[in-house]
């Protein structure tokens, strides 16, 4: 079976956004999410195609799609039918949970516990991430904060909550069943975090408090 013969000057993904009018001209391009119908062989099975999804790892010579198992699939040009480009994988709340919950076991502070559904932790930190609650289980709510609030004012701590997009709606929040009022609901510091090779890190103290003779 051959490939449709093209003239004119070459494509960037050499025609392969062509293969279905759902593309709208958008270029396949390395790295991009698709689903690929391709042409069996005579015999191979009783169907005439597969599907096959996956990102796009090369496209030269031939198009090689990576399935989400790992699978990486070579794929001639003269067996692909129909090649949709997809939208990205939309991000699934449980992936951000997942997310915030490693986060959170990655800074618990000196005593945490988990109070409906909530990473409660508590800890002297300066930036209040230590003093803050992480929605980490599905039935976390904004609706009720009463256990959170009551587990931070056990240690003398206000009622500190991480603002995580999708997960907490601010408009949202209840406390002894009432809806909390604007007012009280302010933004506290925020912290940044960067990261820097240990030899630039160590380069900088040695500098700072160079060695004392005679001593290590």
């Amino acid at each position: 079976m051959s490939s449709p013969r093209r003239t004119g000057p070459r494509l960037p993904d050499r025609g392969l956004s062509g293969r279905s009018r759902w593309n709208g001209g958008r270029e396949v391009a390395v790295g991009e999410r698709v689903t690929v119908r391709r042409y069996l062989a005579p015999g191979e099975t009783s169907h005439l195609y597969t599907d096959v999804i996956g990102h796009v790892v090369t496209l030269d010579p031939e198009l090689v799609v990576r399935r989400e198992s790992g699978e990486e699939v070579r794929i001639p040009d003269a067996d692909i039918a129909v090649l949709k480009v997809l939208p990205p994988r939309p991000v699934r709340a449980r992936d951000i949970r997942a997310h915030e919950y490693s986060g959170a076991l990655a800074w618990p502070g000196t005593e945490f516990e988990i109070v409906d559904g909530w990473f409660c932790r508590a800890g002297d930190d300066w930036s209040y991430r230590r003093d803050s609650a992480v929605p980490v289980l599905p039935w976390a709510s904004a609706a009720e904060l009463d256990g959170v609030r009551d587990w931070y004012a056990a240690r003398g701590l206000p009622l500190r909550i991480v603002d995580v997009d999708r997960l907490v709606r601010l408009e949202q929040l209840m406390l002894d069943g009432r809806p909390v009022d604007p007012a009280r609901i302010r933004a506290d510091r925020e912290l940044l975090l960067c990261t820097a090779d240990s030899r630039e890190l160590l380069d900088i103290v040695d500098a700072a408090f160079p060695p004392t003779p005679g001593r290590p």
